[in-house]
Parts: C-alpha cells; structure tokens; sequence
C-alpha cells in the first residue's frame, strides 16, 4: 500500500499478541474515531510480540488475532512497522503519524458486534455441539493459564465456581465451559467436580477462537469469566458478564482497572470481583446472577 492509501484514516499503535489487549485496543480505536471525527483506522503492529511472563519474551504475531482484526469493519489495514523491542524509535521513523490514544476518562455504551463481519470468519460454533436452541445459555471460561506468571496463579488467578454454578442451574441456564488448550489439564486439576457434572459441558479445548467468540455473542445470555478474553468481548457487546479478576486489577497496576472499564465501556453490564477471594468472589458472583 503506498502512503496516499492511507491519508485520511487514523493511524494506531496495537500489539499482536494477547486476545483480551487486543479487544481493549479495537475498543479504543473505536471511540478514537469519534474524537478525531474519521471512519477507520490502520493498525501498526509488529511481527512479533513482548510477553512480560514467559522466556525468551518476544513471539510470532498470533496469526488468529490478525485475522480477528480483520473482521472488524472499521479496520482498513495492519501494517508491520512497530517492534515492541523499540516502540518509540520505530513509531517515529514511520512513514505515517501513529497515535497512542489514552484520553478516555468516561464509561461509554456501544455493542462491538454490529461492527464484526461474521462472514470473514474462518469458523462458526456448529450446533452439533449443543442442542439448546430454547434454553438460556451461560457461557465461563472457569481458568485461562497459558500467559498467566506461574508463581501468582493459585493465589490471584483461581477462581472458586461452586456457588456460581449453582446460582446458574437453579436460574435455568444451561452451562457451557470453555478454554484453551494449556486449559484441559489444569481444569481436570483443579475442577474435578465440575469436568464430572453431566449437567455441564465441557467445551474446553474442542473449539477455535472464532467458534468460541461465535458462542458467547451470538448465542449466550450469560457470560462468566476469569481473568481472561471472554470477559472484555462479553462487555464490548453489552452482554451481562461477571468477571473475577487477577493481580494487575487487583492492584489496579499503572491505573490499568479502570482505564480498561472506561476503554471498553458498557459498565452497566458487568459485575466484577476478584479470584483472590476465592469462596467471597463465587458468593458475589452468584448473588449477582440471582439479582438479574
């Protein structure tokens, strides 16, 4: 693409590695538009990523989120011109103006799936995976593990779900799980009780990213997440979402808990407690699900 390609879009740093930042920064993007009063963005990214909790720090750009950015409408482009090795340097030798927007101070409501092409998608859930056409659906992603530091993950990142699923049950829901791969493990670890439930199932690691982003816009009611992706496309869509939460929004590091709330907006649809917690956040969690 030549420079006059890209002359009258909005031109934006985002990483290409993490699924849950990468939600936060189309959100951003999207309310950015508004204040510079254009209609699509160009994002500049690298080829690889920084990873702060995982040796030797710096990967291959996650090819699925790339293909996420594309089917967002007001994406026009991604170009490789940033490394995170040296963000300021190589953002100024750019050949465009690329901006860092963090001027949100104010919550916001908007639903980020009137913006998504689902036909770009490379898969849809198939409904071969369930049959709950006329029953309400909750969705929890019970554990995220694989970017999570090993030394804070039974303390800050394990949540307690025993109240939580029982609240769901007697609400009549029906409960999906879902989860990635390092996921399918820890789960058997830690969630015995829940694997063995004949009422629940267990998604974990049988589908993509895409079918699982297809599951809680398109069909879900209700989304339940640990400090992971789900929670943030959840509340970019205004779907009621719980959340409980890990270190960085515990400590609010670097102000990150309520720059993150205020980016994706939709504040009325979320509760939020923290993993920490353990028994008090599955209580909290659950209290909220009977309140709805």
């Amino acid at each position: 693409m030549s420079k006059a390609s890209f002359q009258n879009e909005f031109h934006m740093w985002m990483a290409s590695g993490f699924f849950g930042d990468a939600m936060i920064d189309i959100c951003k993007a999207k309310r950015a538009l508004g204040f510079v009063k254009k209609n699509s963005v160009v994002i500049h990214t690298g080829k690889e990523y920084f990873h702060p909790n995982k040796k030797p720090y710096h990967f291959p750009a996650n090819q699925t989120l790339l293909s996420f950015f594309n089917c967002i409408d007001f994406v026009k482009g991604v170009i490789f011109d940033i490394s995170q090795r040296n963000i300021n340097e190589t953002a100024a030798s750019s050949n465009y103006q690329i901006d860092f927007p963090d001027y949100f101070t104010e919550n916001w409501t908007h639903d980020i799936r009137s913006n998504v092409d689902y036909s770009l998608f490379p898969q849809r859930i198939s409904s071969s995976f369930f049959n709950y056409s006329n029953d309400k659906l909750a969705v929890i992603q019970p554990i995220s593990f694989k970017n999570k530091p090993t030394d804070q993950f039974k303390e800050y990142y394990l949540p307690v779900w025993n109240q939580t699923i029982e609240s769901l049950k007697s609400n009549n829901y029906k409960i999906i799980l879902i989860g990635g791969e390092k996921d399918e493990e820890v789960i058997e670890r830690y969630f015995s009780e829940i694997v063995k439930d004949n009422d629940i199932l267990n998604l974990i690691n049988k589908l993509s990213f895409f079918e699982s982003l297809d599951l809680i816009w398109n069909h879900s009611s209700i989304n339940i997440s640990c400090c992971s992706w789900l929670a943030w496309y959840s509340k970019a869509s205004g779907i009621p979402t719980a959340m409980a939460s890990g270190y960085d929004m515990v400590h609010n590091l670097q102000g990150i808990r309520e720059y993150k709330l205020k980016v994706i907006g939709n504040d009325n649809c979320l509760f939020m407690d923290y993993a920490y917690k353990k028994d008090k956040c599955d209580e909290s969690i659950a209290n909220w699900i009977n309140k709805l």
